[in-house]
């Protein structure tokens, strides 16, 4: 896939949705533009959440970094 190259511009701010839980500071996966990635999180997020990209990993370029989204 070309996944690595397009990270240089991530879209920080887009949200994706999480299709498993995610625990703190453990490695997950997330759909984002019809693709799965890896991504990360400094707090737990339940699966079917929506969450917000702030950036990537330093140190896995591939892997994003992300938030929860706090629903209305």
């Amino acid at each position: 896939g070309r996944g690595i190259e397009d990270m240089g511009n991530v879209p920080v701010g887009s949200r994706v949705t999480l299709s498993q839980d995610m625990e703190a500071g453990r490695v997950g996966r997330v759909s984002f533009r019809g693709a799965m990635w890896d991504a990360v999180s400094d707090e737990r997020i339940p699966a079917g959440s929506e969450a917000e990209i702030t950036g990537v990993d330093e140190a896995n370029r591939s892997c994003l970094k992300i938030k929860s989204v706090s629903r209305d």
